[in-house]
């Protein structure tokens, strides 16, 4: 294959290379066809035939003759080049290739041996068909370009009105209107046919599906090329060789790659094409970028401030992982170490980025951004010498692994970022896997042990080590010194392994960590959804107050499962103490609820979400569903909004993953590929999928962590062995560094209307950049940006439209529009349905109290009625 770019289109052009024959008679016959070459005069009427007129005798190109009534067939042009023909219909293409055997000679003898079956089985024409079909394509309107030397006579039987002269032939096809704003040109490079897709600026590449009929199977090879499997052997179509050309005339080589969508169809994405930064109407990526060295990088955290800085945890064996001037440690210390770096709200520029390590290994898995901005990481290290802080609770490694609690304030200057940091371990392996510091800048930390000398503290649920692995509850006070700060400390678990794997902390202190045990003894409470044990590895839900005493500080704890293993990965607990978790299961009767999505299990483990109210009862699991393809998939991480939509990232190995009409990219890449989706579930049935969608290249990535912005806009964070995953024109780096990068991707979510901060701070004035996305249908539509300073509660009712907006003193403001504070407020949607926007703050404005400012976008239509109102987009005013 070969794919061009051109400046505002872009063209996908595949070549097909010769296959090895192989034993099969072929499904369509065209030995009636074959022209004769090289004739200047008709032979006998009576017999069917066909000449190429050239007035001379010669040796003519390979070209593509149309069908104006010679064959009696669809194809409205045939190419025919050595064993293969290719015949051009108005959906797509049929390639029919002959592997013809010698005859059997003829005895001289007239009373010879006779010819055998064997023998007349030799002289059979063998061959394959292979029809390529562009899935719910328009018909195309096809024209021949350029035309060549020669052209075709037909003289067909004996009856003149069939008979055709003066073919033209052509150098190439031009197939139009496949898909909108979609074309086709076939034509031939280097002695094989090829075709070129195609697209417009506007055009969604997403559209162009291939269905393969005629062949064993499609797979992609090592090196990213296409091979359809045949009965006489593989037809290959080389990785597609991709480039844009510019306004100033020079090409710029991009990445294109196959993506199978199945056992018999094909895709296509190139993931760098900017064609004026759109390649789809709808691309769904705000913006993406790698970050890493020559070696490997991981990450399983992220977190997203108000003012739109995204900030990263994992660790890195790269010794060039890229740092920041400033930056704690700038030099790789051995092994894996630990990185944290932040990125700013438009994903272009670096903005703190350091190590953190001993000579060891060490990786963090959780991060906490409080208000001010300081960053709690937690993880585990095996170095001696982990840096740790004057005063710390431990600077000493107690054995195999100790858990690392750091804090990091990036509003100072080398060393002294390091504002706290100490190790937590009792001689075995231990691990934090999740943090919170609270206003106080108290630190609250979860994890695994084995240390049967793990640290706890007096009075506290339980001071006991259990089995192989116990869940650990600990908490520091930094404002102390050395052992007085360990202020609280527990182990919950049975005599299996427990592994916690998320944590939430409430206003109160209260603690909820999700997992997974194998224990059947593990501690569980009355009234719980589940006290029994079913089998394997069961996800645990429980709830643990540290004001209280003893084992009454347990006030929940819950299994969940079924005969499979199954493990709770992520977690999210509202205000009111409703638990939403999602992982991983592999139990046919994971629990599930009526009206849920998918109730079924789908293949080897299933993704699960599902939510917990322990005030409602027995009626607790409030939601629960599967989401899932006959192979492996898991939620890695989720976030809720106000209105209890659930957004999820995770991972699947299979291309029959459920995706949406909506969604970014419905083609499976292969391998293990990223997935992110939305559940309401407020909805019934299928409808609770609101969005799902791939993201990913031809090889390993995954989705560790998300975290979603006050605009409903989601950011998300993992590692990808794929140089074709796909990164926005301008992002931090666009180039895959090294074997696994990090990336980082803000996706919006088909959210129509979002901004890239959500905080502004009056002492240095800012600004808020609004993006607006209603859609397609309301192109070249009016529109009105409105805003509220009394909240979004009870809202403007305006016939069928609800504005999520109050009536006050600033919404008069917006409305009449007479501050220089508001850029395009009020204008048309372009042709595509979007625009741009912003909310521009001077520094000389004041205010005594902090405010909150929610904005909406309407939509008018030719009568000025309102047709649409978006979600609202809040900015916090700060006075500091």
């Amino acid at each position: 294959m070969r794919l061009l770019l051109f400046a505002f289109p872009a063209a996908i052009g595949l070549a097909f290379l010769n296959s090895v024959p192989r034993d099969v008679p072929s499904r369509l016959e065209s030995s009636q066809l074959a022209p004769v070459h090289g004739a200047t005069t008709p032979p006998a009427r009576t017999a069917e035939s066909a000449s190429l007129s050239t007035g001379k005798t010669m040796a003519l190109p390979a070209c593509f003759e149309p069908n104006v009534g010679q064959w009696g067939h669809p194809a409205k042009f045939l190419h025919r080049q050595g064993a293969l023909t290719m015949f051009l219909q108005e959906h797509g293409f049929v390639l029919d290739l002959r592997e013809p055997r010698k005859f059997a000679r003829m005895p001289a003898c007239k009373n010879g041996p006779r010819l055998t079956p064997r023998d007349l089985s030799q002289n059979r024409v063998r061959g394959v068909a292979v029809r390529m079909t562009f899935v719910e394509s328009d018909a195309a309107q096809m024209i021949g370009e350029r035309v060549l030397p020669g052209y075709y006579d037909y003289f067909l039987g004996a009856d003149e009105s069939r008979w055709r002269t003066d073919v033209p032939r052509y150098a190439s096809v031009l197939c139009k209107g496949f898909y909108p704003g979609i074309d086709v040109r076939v034509r031939t490079a280097e002695g094989h046919p090829e075709y070129d897709v195609i697209l417009a600026p506007w055009a969604d590449i997403t559209r162009v599906r291939v269905d393969v009929e005629g062949v064993e199977g499609l797979r992609i090879t090592s090196d990213g090329a296409l091979v359809m499997d045949t009965a006489m052997g593989p037809i290959t179509q080389p990785l597609p060789l991709t480039w844009q050309i510019g306004a100033d005339g020079k090409k710029r080589k991009l990445a294109c790659e196959f993506r199978l969508l199945g056992s018999r169809r094909f895709g296509f994405a190139v993931p760098g094409w900017d064609g004026d930064t759109i390649l789809t109407i709808d691309p769904g990526l705000v913006w993406s970028t790698f970050i890493g060295g020559k070696s490997v990088e991981a990450t399983d955290a992220v977190a997203v401030e108000t003012n739109g800085v995204v900030t990263v945890a994992g660790f890195s064996f790269s010794p060039d992982f890229p740092t920041t001037a400033g930056a704690y440690d700038r030099i790789g210390n051995g092994g894996s170490d630990t990185v944290i770096f932040q990125l700013d709200p438009s994903g272009t520029k670096l903005i703190n980025s350091t190590y953190i390590g001993g000579s060891g290994n060490e990786a963090a898995y959780a991060l906490h951004v409080d208000e001010w901005g300081t960053i709690g990481v937690v993880g585990d290290t095996a170095s001696p010498n982990f840096p740790t802080t004057i005063g710390a609770y431990s600077s000493t490694n107690q054995g195999n692994g100790d858990l690392f609690i750091c804090r990091l304030d990036p509003s100072k200057i080398g060393k002294a970022r390091l504002v706290y940091s100490t190790l937590v371990g009792g001689g075995s392996k231990d691990v934090g896997l999740g943090v919170f510091a609270d206003s106080e800048g108290v630190v609250t930390v979860t994890g695994t042990t084995e240390s049967s000398k793990y640290p706890t503290t007096s009075g506290a649920y339980d001071t006991t080590h259990n089995g192989i692995d116990d869940v650990v509850i600990t908490r520091l006070d930094p404002r102390e010194t050395g052992a007085k700060q360990l202020v609280y400390s527990t182990l919950v678990g049975g005599t299996g392994e427990d592994t916690a794997r998320a944590m939430a902390v409430g206003a109160t202190g209260i603690v909820t960590v999700s997992g997974n045990t194998t224990s059947i003894d593990f501690p569980t409470t009355k009234g719980a959804f589940d006290t029994t044990h079913s089998n394997g590895h069961d996800v645990f839900v429980m709830r643990l107050d540290a004001r209280k005493t003893g084992a009454n500080q347990l006030v929940y704890s819950t299994y969940l499962g079924g005969a499979g293993d199954d493990g709770a990965v992520a977690m999210h607990v509202d205000p009111r103490g409703v638990m939403t978790f999602g992982g991983y299961t592999g139990s046919k009767l994971y629990p599930t609820t009526t009206g849920a999505y998918d109730q079924t299990f789908n293949g080897v483990f299933d993704a699960f979400v599902s939510r917990l109210d322990p005030s409602l009862g027995r009626n607790q699991l409030v939601w629960s569903t599967m989401i899932g393809g006959t192979l492996s998939d898991h939620v890695a991480s989720l976030g809720v909004d106000a209105s209890g939509i659930v957004t999820f990232g995770g991972a699947c190995n299979f291309g029959d993953f459920p995706t949406t009409a909506n969604a970014y990219d419905r083609l499976w890449a292969g391998h293990n590929e990223s997935i992110v989706g939305r559940f309401d579930p407020s909805e019934t049935g299928t409808a609770q999928l609101v969005y799902s969608t791939y993201v990913g290249g031809v090889k390993y990535d995954d989705v560790h962590a998300l975290a979603i912005t006050l605009s409903g806009t989601v950011v998300t964070a993992g590692h990808t062995r794929s140089p074709l995953y796909p990164i926005t024109t301008g992002a931090y780096s666009t180039t895959f560094n090294g074997i696994e990068d990090i990336f980082v991707t803000v996706m919006d979510m088909d959210v129509p209307f979002y901004a890239d901060v959500h905080s502004i701070n009056l002492g240095v004035g800012g600004r808020q950049n609004l993006t607006l996305k209603p859609g397609f249908k309301y192109r070249g539509m009016p529109y009105l940006i409105l805003g509220s300073a009394t909240g979004t509660f009870p809202g403007i009712q305006l016939g069928a439209v609800r504005i999520p907006l109050n009536y006050d003193s600033y919404f008069r403001t917006t409305l009449s529009l007479i501050s220089p504070v508001f850029f395009r407020f009020r204008s048309r949607l372009d042709a595509f349905g979007r625009e741009s926007a912003s909310l521009n703050l001077p520094t000389f404005l004041t205010a005594e109290i902090d405010l909150t400012l929610n904005h909406a976008l309407i939509v008018f239509d030719t009568r000025n009625n309102v047709i649409m109102a978006s979600n609202p987009v809040p900015v916090r005013v700060r006075t500091q």
